[in-house]
């Protein structure tokens, strides 16, 4: 059989809250389910877990899934990329080097921007919010953005995000 009459609708690049997605993996396979969707991956940001929480949960009805990373890279410029990759077997090769490699420039990042966040704005968040943040598999933008708005320095996540965290000035902070 053809694979692309198989698969009629396809989804290869998704994200769960393991990065920054707004569902759970049991939320994602219920939406894509619902919709048709055959065949999928999931490609969160700078972390392998999902394509291992996401096989845990499927079931015989259930769409066909391909792992996926999403690999967050600048060059020697400091242009931003994202990579995707798939179908990976993680006990081959040194992916789980390069996630964990990530995640660190990730986490280093999301710390910049908390501190940029204060430096420019005067913004400071509680202690327990700043702990709840750096506990996430992979905190980003709209983690913040959720934080800037719950504390009420913008309406909105995309206000937040476009406002504080996306500024000329911060795209200028380097994280290495």
């Amino acid at each position: 059989m053809n694979v692309l009459k198989q698969y009629r609708k396809i989804d290869l690049h998704m994200h769960t809250t393991i990065s920054d997605g707004t569902d759970t993996p049991e939320e994602i396979i219920k939406k894509i389910s619902e919709a048709g969707i055959c065949l999928f991956s999931v490609t969160d940001h700078d972390s392998i877990k999902g394509g291992f929480e996401v096989p845990k949960i499927l079931t015989e009805e259930s769409p066909s899934f391909i792992r996926g990373v999403e690999f967050s890279c600048r060059d020697e410029d400091n242009n931003k990329y994202h990579v995707l990759g798939y179908g990976y077997d993680h006990l081959i090769g040194n992916i789980e080097e390069v996630v964990a490699k990530g995640h660190g420039f990730r986490m280093k990042k999301t710390e910049a921007r908390i501190s940029f966040l204060k430096e420019e704005f005067g913004i400071e968040f509680p202690e327990s919010d700043l702990e709840d943040l750096m506990s996430l598999d992979n905190p980003g933008k709209p983690h913040i953005a959720k934080m800037l708005v719950r504390h009420g320095y913008a309406k909105d996540i995309n206000q937040a995000i476009k406002e504080f965290i996306d500024k000329k000035r911060f795209k200028n902070v380097y994280v290495h």
